[in-house]
């Protein structure tokens, strides 16, 4: 995995899951790079990012109101 070319283990994962889902290279020159792909990003590349941003936050939504559902559903029963 590319997220281990990070100093940050925190950080690398995430990093490494956008520049593939982006198809771009994240580069931090003399510390680390990231290839999901050939160039890096480009100002064109900023509405991909943005879109990967709200499905991910609309995955997140939709998993804690299933998991307040299940709560909520237990306290019931």
């Amino acid at each position: 995995s590319q997220s281990k070319n990070t100093e940050s283990p925190n950080a690398g994962l995430p990093m490494a899951a956008a520049a593939g889902a982006l198809e771009v290279k994240l580069e931090k020159v003399n510390h680390y790079q990231l290839n999901g792909g050939k160039s890096l990003p480009h100002t064109s590349d900023l509405l991909k990012a943005v879109h990967l941003f709200q499905v991910a936050v609309g995955i997140w939504y939709v998993f804690c109101i299933m998991i307040s559902t299940l709560i909520h559903w237990r306290m019931l029963y």
